[in-house]
C-alpha cells in the first residue's frame, strides 16, 4: 500500500513539472510571436509607410509585403494564444507590458494611414489595391 501511494505520488509530481514546463513554453511562445514577430512586422510597416510615397513603387510593393507579413504574425499569435488557454497573472502581466510596448507603433502606423490622403491615391493608381480590403474599409480612407 506504501509503495501504490509513494507511485501516486511520483506520478502526480512528475504530471504536475509537465505541465507546468508545456504552460511554461506556451507563454514563452506567445512573447516571442509578441517581441520578435509582431513588434518587428508593425516596425518594419511604419518605417516603409512613412518613406512613402517618396520610396515610389518599390516602397508601395514593400509596404504590401509588410501588411501580408503584419497580419500573418497576429494570426500566428492569435492561434497561439487561444492553444495556450488562461494564463497565470504574472505570465498575462508580461504578456501585456509586451503589447504595450508596440501600441504606438500601432497606433502610429494607423494614423499615417488615416491622415495620408495622398497615400491612398498613389496606392490606388493602375489599380494596384495597396491596403488590404478589411484594413481599407475599416480607415474609411478616401481619396477626394
Amino acid at each position: 500500500m506504501v509503495a501504490i501511494t509513494k507511485f501516486l505520488w511520483l506520478a502526480l509530481t512528475a504530471t504536475t513539472a509537465t505541465a507546468a514546463a508545456i504552460i511554461q513554453r506556451d507563454v514563452i511562445t506567445v512573447q516571442n510571436d509578441i517581441t520578435q514577430k509582431i513588434g518587428p512586422s508593425w516596425t518594419t510597416l511604419h518605417t516603409d509607410i512613412n518613406a512613402f510615397p517618396n520610396s515610389g513603387l518599390t516602397g508601395a510593393v514593400a509596404i504590401r509585403l509588410d501588411f501580408t507579413t503584419a497580419i500573418a504574425a497576429l494570426n500566428t499569435t492569435t492561434s497561439d494564444i487561444k492553444s495556450t488557454g488562461s494564463f497565470a497573472i504574472v505570465s498575462g502581466t508580461a504578456i501585456l507590458a509586451d503589447v504595450q510596448q508596440l501600441v504606438p507603433t500601432f497606433l502610429a502606423v494607423l494614423v499615417r494611414l488615416e491622415a495620408s490622403v495622398v497615400l491612398e491615391h498613389h496606392l490606388r493608381w493602375k489599380g494596384f489595391d495597396f491596403i488590404p480590403a478589411p484594413i481599407s474599409r475599416r480607415l474609411h480612407v478616401r481619396v477626394s
